[in-house]
């Protein structure tokens, strides 16, 4: 089973190397923050917005600012 993997980028334009989170299963965006859901229902907040979702890679990137990348749980 392949879920979605999630990569943050940053306003410089860098691109997580490594996802932040992975085996998502559920995502809602909200103003100014994406809810993520892992398989286990692990819930997650990154604050931010969905800058692109590649359903053949299973990936989605989240664009935030420099002092908004934080992950809450």
């Amino acid at each position: 089973m392949c879920l979605v993997a999630v990569y943050l980028q940053g306003s410089n334009e860098s691109l997580t190397k490594e996802p932040v989170l992975t085996d998502i299963a559920q995502l809602e965006a909200r103003d100014g923050e994406v809810l993520v859901r892992e398989l286990f229902g692990q819930p997650h907040t990154l604050r931010g917005s969905v800058r692109s979702i590649d359903f053949l890679e299973n990936t989605v990137v989240i664009e935030t600012s420099e002092d908004e990348a934080g992950i809450g749980g």
